[in-house]
Order: structure tokens, then C-alpha cells, then sequence
């Protein structure tokens, strides 16, 4: 009989994936790759016993390698078969044995040299583990003379460095009677050769798509004591397969998922695969194409989807779980005491993690908008709690001041891991984290893993010695990134979406695996950095040389035409600006076209989007929102018609519907917390300097003391009125640079006509075309001939043009000039104050009246003006009162800073001239 390809060894047995369960008795045993390759055997399992109309049945003993090696460690010890010397006091778990290399390693190289140590113990960790999986005497190439290739490799420092840490390693494992992972196998089959150990009568390997010699003489060992070792393959054939070509990765994910729900839906009952390199890197994104393709209707429903169509068997860090995020953001913050950004704002804010979640949910979410609205970067803590007390958020306040206040404390303390561990857990629950909602199954699960993980980390207290709760943080932080999370799933989905090493074993109806391209298939060699080429090679150890990648690649793509009747291979033609070829791996296979696939008509669309781009629209014109009543009043006094004047559907939009857009936080102080100081702080000088006369009089000196005091008293101001808090290093610097601002304008101002300053940053109450606003003036100045000037500061750019035509593009100075009826004006102006220069620019009735305005011919000439604003003005108010508020922006700059886009969706008219 013909050997399958790919058997592991020549003394193994092997039996189809299908007939697995047709021999299995209660002696045998199930020996797994991966955790999630056993639950889906003993799925598989249970729907076999359904089939045979069993209603009762012995669960299957069924093992991960690594559980099965501490399990006869366990049963050794417990029955006195392991010898007294070699009884472990601790198997060391992954992370463990991460942390002892870690310590290893910074003790001995304390000058410094390594710019990580975490990643010079990850390296050493695996080197560890190559070196005894694979049998590699590293000491023997130290010299030419002590092996007899006469390989000398003593002069390699990253060698040395690794010999050394490996030696005090080891040392400290021996003194400590520790055993790791890598020697695990060794013990284990000592133990095996001098002591009958229970054994099964058949041993059963799946998804193992290579095994090292120490794993190979460990099996032989059992099949030395009358156990047959049996490995699962998917079929005895192979599939004829084919490849095709996609445009791009994404391309391939639609495509992919468009046939998966084609086959699912011609045969419910079919077992279908999706294999994708690298899947834990692009896991989202093809969650959110397979959400598309498998649940259409989700997007549109409030009901909750159950995924039952397809898993995505790649987990995450649980780091990165929603809930797990939440508790190390506000652990490690308090701790730190430093100022939260806005994203890690809006985190707290809207996390369904925390208590109170449900009854105050829409308080929180106006706090979120408002502090988006300032525009900062960071915040302190405690604004952000003193904030939510005054937006109705007692829940909130009271978990964030609880926690704040026991993390206060812990924070003097050192404790070891397992007390660490008991106090943070009591910490947080007593706080009220992960809220007072139900979880649901995956949310729970997500809890019992953040559990398990903390009682890991008390099982450190061997290795550490008493931390600083700071200390304890980050291991417990590094450790949730290092933790892989995967929900389990009550049976198992049709469709399986996994990555390159889950496939084994197992065999399915189809199969599609993608991003075949020859710059990723096979893969580039990733040697261990610490062990020498040479020997890699010389060892065949996994990832060392372009040829290893090339047997491993292709024994792995003929597994792939082992593991289903039909199987398609497809690469990426692109990506970015490279193009790309299909693997050589592939090319022999029969090139396929998207038409055979039926796939010719798949889209980067859900079902759901294809219906709606296929669909007959009716098209409705609508360009009015409902009237205001006469004599209105609105808020936002002169933008309201600023925003009309821009576009007539971004005054309505935002004044009359209300509609608003979050802002994105701005490095150092916004432009609006800017203008708001500069206001304020002249607001304060004109308040006391009254008149050009006062000006003339101070002194240089004293002028600059001045205008900072102004200026500090203005971000006091901020913070009491406006709850609006500035760094104090961030403070001091704009202190510094708007007072040289001032103190320039002020020099400028002096050049002007005498004046007396008449108002100050006044409110009034105006009414235009049956439109109420509340307007507030800048500033307005008395000449000695009675005229006055209306003044607004602008720390930007700003133009008279801004106030011609029939839509002004910034009316607010004309909206003064010819509302303000009590007054004689005879000047309007910004006064532009930043670091470029200081100057007035506007328009005035006579020559003189301000520094570089020119004067309109004649008085008639200044009242037409006045007349034109005042007709324009009224044509907004109009617009606005009657509800007009069609998408038609005055110019092609008028939807730069638009906060409405996602509203008005003017990018998608393309080909409507009117919009």
C-alpha cells in the first residue's frame, strides 16, 4: 500500500479524518496541534455520535502536546515513577520562563549594550528551545577541533552572548529544581523508558505538520511500550486544485467570502475553510468583509447577530478585548497620575464596561462631544471627573474616585505577583468593573481568561521577588499582550476561517487559500539571531535557510490538496504599486477564471450594497426644512449666517437640525482656546488703558509686565469659567508668545488718531428679515470727530473681500455695521494680530481713520455699501427663516472645514452640476 504524503514518520500508522471516530474506543487518545484543532475534533466528535443515533457517550480524552507532557509529569511524580532528583517543584509556564530569561539577561549585561531586553529574551527563549527540540550541541562549534565539520564559531558575539545567559539559565533552573518547556519532553521520556507509565493502546496525532527529534524519539519511547501512534490526514487523495488571480488582498477577502456563502447555500451542511497568511494581522478587516457578506441585514437591525455562519479561529491579545483594555487604561493612568488623551477619554466615556453605563449613556455621550469640541489634546483626570459630576454622571464619578482612591493606596506598596493579583482583582470589582450589564457569552469569557491570566501571574511569586505596584502593572500589561484570546463557540460554524498551520488533520468539503504570491510563498527564511547560519543549517532547523522554507511550503500546499475535494488557491496581482506574480508553488495547478468561479459579478459589497447599487431610486428634491416662526431667536449669533452664506444646506444643517460633528484634538493650545486668551486678555488692558491717551502714557517696560499679568489672569479666567485647562510649560510658552503679539500691536495701535474705546466685548440683541441673534462685538472705538470703528481681532488671515457680493463669505463685521443703529459708523476692520505681523484691514469712510485703510470715494459711496450689506444680510435671514437649505456651496473653498460631510454626502454627486 501507498504511503500517504507527509507521514512523519515510517513506523506511524495513519487513518483518514472520516474514519476517525469509526475506530476510536475508550483507551484511546487524541493528540492535537493547537487547543482549537481539539474543540473542533470533539465537535466533530459529537455530531459523529448524533449520526449513530447515541444519545449517552464518553466524552474522548483529547490533548494539546504540551497538557499531554505535563500530564505524565503529574501522573510520574504522583506515583514515585519520576525519580526523587528529578521531580520539578515548578513547570514553567511560557510567560514564566519569558520573565526568568528577562531577569537573566539584564542582570548580566548591566552596562547596557542591549537596546531591548525583551527582545533579546524572546530570541534566547527560542534559541533555548531549538537548541533541545532539534538536538543542536552548541558547545561543540565554540572550536573547529570539537566537531567534525570543523565549524568554528566561537568568534560570533552573539553566540557568546547567548552560551552566557544560556548557562546561568540553566544553573538557576538546576538550583531551583524548575523545568522548562524545552527539557519537558526529555524528563518525559526518561521517564517513559525506566517506567511502564500508563499508556493508551493507540495514540492519535492531528494537524502536526512536522515533528522535531525530540518529539520523534518520545513517540518512538511509547511505541516502545506497546502503544501505536496513528496519524490523521485529512484524505488519502489529493484534490486537482487551481489558482486564480485577484486585483488585490482585499479583493481576495470579498471574493473569497462570496463563494464560501454561494457553496453554503447550495449544501448547508458542507464544510468549508478560508486559509489567510498571517490572519491575527488583518483580522479585522476580514471580520468586517465576512460581517458584510454573512450578515447583511446587521448593519441595519438592532437585534444582535449570532455568528453561526463562519469563525474566525486566529484570536487576539487580551490586551486588545474591549473590557481587558478598559481595566489596564485606568489601571496604569492612575497610577501614573498623567493626563488622559482624548481618545482614552472617549474610551472611558462610552465603555459598556463601567457602572452605569446603561442609565447614563446619554450624559456621557454630550460630555464626549463637548470635550471633543475643545479641541485638546490631553486632559487631567480629575477635570474630566469634575466635568462628568456637572453632566449628570454620579455612576461614573463615584467608580472613577473609588478606584482612583485605592490605586492611591497601593501606589507607596510592593507586594508580590500573587498578592498583586488579589488585590487589583478586589480593586477593580469593588469599583464596579466590568459594569453592571449582562455579559454576553464572549464578554464572559473575556472575563474568565483577564482570571485566569491574573492567576498566572500569582504563580510568578517563585521567580519575582517583591515590585512596586508600577513594576506589577507592567508585567501584568506585557502579559495580556502576550495572552492570545479566542472565544469558544457552541458548535462548530460551517465556514472556518483560519491561518496557514490550522488546517492539518482535518479534512473539509472546500477550501480557498489566498496571498500565494511569490514574494510570500514560500516564505522569506527568519533564522534565530543568536544561534550561527551555519549551524541553522546545518541542523535543519525551521525558518533557517530559503530551502527549509521551500520543503516546508511544499509539503504544506499538498497538505492543502489533501484537506478538501475541492480547492482553489488564488494570490494578489498587486499591492500598492508592486505587482505581483503567483507562487511557483501554483502555477502548475489549472488556472482559473473568476467566471468559473461564478465570481465574475462579486463585488467589494455586501449582498445588501449590490441590491441597493442595482436598485431603481427615485430622486426627490427637497431643499427646505420646516420655517421658523417669526422673530426667531438663534443661537450661534454671527456664524449663523456666516454658514448660509457658505452654503445654505450647512446653515440649516447645523442652526435649524442641529447637526454637529465631533472635532479632532489639535497639538498645543486649539486656535479656539487661542482666540478666547487674546480676547480676554485685551478685553482686560482696554478695560484700563480706556483710551489712546492711556496707551501713549505707559511705559515700554512696564507695557510687557502689563499684558502678561493680563494674559495670566485671562487663563485663570479659562479654567474657572470655561473649565478649560492649559499645561502650565504649555501656558508659560503661549504666555511668552501672545504677549509679544500684544505688546506689537499695541506699538502699532500707537500710531493711530486719538481714540476712546467705547465698548467692550458687548452683547446686542438685533433683529433681521424676522430673524432675532445675539450678537457680541470685539470692540468699538470713538474717533474725536464722533465716528466710530467696529473692531474685530482675528489671530488668522482675514480679508475685506470676505464681505462683497450677494453670500459674504464672513459677514459678521457688515451684520455690526448695519444692525448697530444707535451708532455712527465709520470704519469696520480686523485687527489681525499673530506672529507674522500686526495690521488693520478693512474699509472706512474717510482717510485717516485707521493705519493703512484706504477711504471709499464719497459718503454716498459709504451708505451704498451699508445699503448692499444690509439687502444681502436680509436675504440670508430670509433663507433661513423660510427653511431653504439647498446642498450649493458658494465656492470651491466653502467645504474645506465643513463639519457636515457625512450629512450632505457632496462627493457622491458627482454629475449633478446644481448639487
Amino acid at each position: 500500500m501507498t504511503l500517504p504524503f507527509g507521514l512523519l514518520h515510517d513506523q506511524f500508522q495513519w487513518i483518514r479524518d472520516d474514519d476517525l471516530w469509526r475506530e476510536w474506543d475508550e483507551q484511546c487518545l487524541l493528540l492535537t496541534a493547537n487547543r482549537r484543532m481539539g474543540r473542533s475534533a470533539l465537535s466533530r466528535h459529537s455530531g459523529f455520535m448524533e449520526s449513530q443515533q447515541r444519545e449517552v457517550w464518553q466524552t474522548p480524552r483529547i490533548l494539546p502536546w504540551g497538557t499531554w507532557l505535563q500530564q505524565l509529569v503529574e501522573d510520574g511524580v504522583l506515583s514515585g515513577s519520576c525519580p526523587a532528583a528529578e521531580v520539578p517543584r515548578l513547570v514553567l509556564s511560557d510567560f514564566q520562563e519569558r520573565l526568568l530569561w528577562e531577569q537573566q539577561i539584564e542582570n548580566l549585561e548591566s552596562e547596557g549594550f542591549l537596546l531591548s531586553t525583551t527582545l533579546a529574551a524572546s530570541a534566547a527563549m527560542d534559541a533555548w528551545r531549538l537548541m533541545h527540540q532539534w538536538n543542536v550541541p552548541l558547545e561543540k562549534y565554540l572550536s573547529a577541533t570539537t566537531n567534525r565539520l570543523g565549524l568554528d564559531c566561537g568568534h560570533i558575539p552573539e553566540l557568546q552572548a547567548f552560551l552566557r545567559w544560556a548557562t546561568i539559565f540553566e544553573s538557576t533552573l538546576k538550583e531551583n529544581r524548575w523545568i522548562d518547556q524545552a527539557r519537558l519532553p526529555h524528563l518525559v521520556e526518561r521517564m517513559i523508558r525506566k517506567v511502564a507509565l500508563p499508556q493508551p493502546s493507540r495514540l492519535f496525532l492531528m494537524g502536526f505538520d512536522e515533528l522535531s527529534p525530540v518529539q520523534i524519539r518520545l513517540l518512538e519511547a511509547v511505541m516502545a511500550r506497546g502503544c501505536t501512534v496513528i496519524q490523521v490526514i485529512a484524505q488519502d487523495h489529493c484534490a486537482l486544485g487551481g489558482h486564480v488571480a485577484m486585483a488585490d488582498s482585499e479583493s481576495e477577502y470579498w471574493s473569497a467570502a462570496h463563494w464560501a456563502l454561494a457553496r453554503l447555500q447550495v449544501n448547508p451542511a458542507a464544510r468549508i475553510a478560508i486559509v489567510i497568511p498571517q490572519l491575527e494581522q488583518v483580522r479585522h478587516q476580514v471580520e468586517s468583509v465576512f460581517d458584510a457578506v454573512f450578515y447583511p441585514q446587521w448593519d441595519f437591525s438592532p437585534e444582535s447577530r449570532l455568528r453561526t455562519a463562519y469563525n474566525i479561529t486566529a484570536g487576539r491579545t487580551l490586551a486588545s478585548v474591549p473590557m481587558v483594555d478598559i481595566a489596564l487604561l485606568l489601571l496604569d493612568r492612575l497610577h501614573r497620575n498623567v493626563e488622559l488623551t482624548q481618545a482614552e477619554i472617549s474610551g472611558i466615556l462610552l465603555s459598556p464596561f463601567l457602572p452605569g453605563y446603561g442609565e447614563e449613556f446619554n450624559h456621557r455621550v454630550l460630555l464626549d462631544l463637548q470635550l471633543r469640541q475643545r479641541q485638546q489634546v490631553s486632559l487631567p483626570l480629575a477635570t474630566v471627573i469634575r466635568l462628568a459630576a456637572s453632566r449628570h454622571c454620579p455612576r461614573l464619578v463615584k467608580f472613577l474616585r473609588e478606584l482612583g482612591a485605592g490605586m492611591q493606596e497601593l501606589r507607596s506598596r510592593k507586594a508580590r505577583p500573587g498578592q498583586w493579583s488579589e488585590r487589583l482583582s478586589q480593586l477593580l470589582t469593588r469599583a464596579g468593573w466590568p459594569g453592571d450589564r449582562r455579559l454576553n457569552s464572549d464578554e464572559y469569557q473575556a472575563l474568565e481568561a483577564w482570571n485566569t491570566m491574573l492567576y498566572t501571574f500569582s504563580h510568578c511569586d517563585p521567580i519575582v521577588a517583591e515590585l512596586p505596584l508600577g513594576d506589577a502593572l507592567k508585567l501584568i500589561s506585557t502579559m495580556a499582550h502576550q495572552t492570545i484570546h479566542q472565544p469558544h463557540s457552541y458548535g462548530e460554524a460551517p465556514v472556518q476561517v483560519m491561518g496557514m498551520l490550522e488546517a492539518g488533520g482535518a479534512h473539509f468539503d472546500a477550501m480557498w487559500i489566498m496571498g500565494l504570491h511569490d514574494e510570500a510563498w514560500p516564505a522569506e527564511p527568519r533564522p534565530n539571531p543568536l544561534i550561527p547560519g551555519a549551524v541553522q543549517r546545518l541542523h535543519q532547523l525551521p525558518r533557517s535557510s530559503p530551502r527549509r522554507e521551500w520543503e516546508y511550503a511544499s509539503a504544506l500546499t499538498h497538505r492543502f490538496l489533501e484537506s478538501a475535494d475541492e480547492v482553489i488557491f488564488s494570490y494578489p496581482a498587486s499591492e500598492g504599486d508592486r505587482h505581483l506574480r503567483p507562487s511557483p508553488l501554483i502555477t502548475g495547478r489549472r488556472e482559473l477564471s473568476l467566471r468559473e468561479l461564478r465570481l465574475e459579478e462579486a463585488t467589494a459589497t455586501s449582498p445588501l450594497g449590490q441590491l441597493l447599487a442595482t436598485a431603481s431610486l427615485q430622486t426627490l428634491e427637497d431643499t427646505h426644512a420646516h420655517g421658523l416662526p417669526a422673530d426667531t431667536l438663534l443661537r450661534g449669533g454671527a456664524s449663523v449666517l456666516k454658514d448660509q452664506a457658505l452654503c445654505p444646506f450647512r446653515g440649516i444643517g447645523l442652526h435649524i437640525l442641529g447637526a454637529t460633528a465631533p472635532c479632532g484634538a489639535l497639538a498645543g493650545v486649539n486656535p479656539m482656546v487661542r482666540g478666547i486668551l487674546l480676547h480676554s486678555a485685551l478685553e482686560d488692558i482696554w478695560n484700563k488703558l480706556e483710551s489712546s491717551r492711556g496707551l501713549q502714557k505707559m511705559e515700554a517696560r512696564k507695557r510687557r509686565q502689563f499684558i502678561e499679568d493680563s494674559l495670566g489672569r485671562a487663563i485663570q479666567r479659562l479654567q474657572h469659567e470655561l473649565n478649560i485647562t492649559i499645561a502650565p510649560a504649555l501656558a508659560q510658552m503661549e504666555v511668552q508668545m501672545q504677549a509679544q503679539w500684544i505688546d506689537d500691536w499695541l506699538e502699532y495701535e500707537k500710531t493711530r488718531p486719538p481714540f476712546t474705546v467705547a465698548s467692550l466685548e458687548r452683547y446686542h440683541h438685533i433683529s433681521l428679515g424676522g430673524l432675532q441673534l445675539k450678537l457680541k462685538v470685539d470692540r468699538i472705538d470713538q474717533l474725536e470727530n464722533g465716528q466710530h470703528v467696529l473692531i474685530d481681532y482675528k489671530t488668522g488671515q482675514a480679508s475685506a473681500r470676505d464681505w462683497e457680493g450677494e453670500r459674504p463669505a464672513d459677514p459678521q463685521l457688515p451684520l455690526y455695521a448695519v444692525t448697530l443703529q444707535d451708532t455712527s459708523i465709520g470704519a469696520v476692520a480686523y485687527a489681525l494680530i499673530n506672529r507674522e505681523a500686526c495690521h488693520f484691514r478693512g474699509l472706512a469712510m474717510e482717510e485717516g481713520m485707521l493705519p493703512e485703510l484706504g477711504a471709499l470715494p464719497d459718503q454716498q459711496s459709504w451708505q451704498t455699501m451699508l445699503q448692499n450689506w444690509k439687502a444681502a444680510l436680509e436675504n440670508l435671514a430670509g433663507e433661513i427663516t423660510s427653511g431653504y437649505g439647498a446642498i450649493s456651496p458658494r465656492d470651491d473653498t466653502s467645504c474645506r472645514y465643513c463639519p457636515l460631510p457625512l450629512l450632505c454626502r457632496i462627493d457622491g454627486n458627482e454629475g449633478d452640476e446644481e448639487r
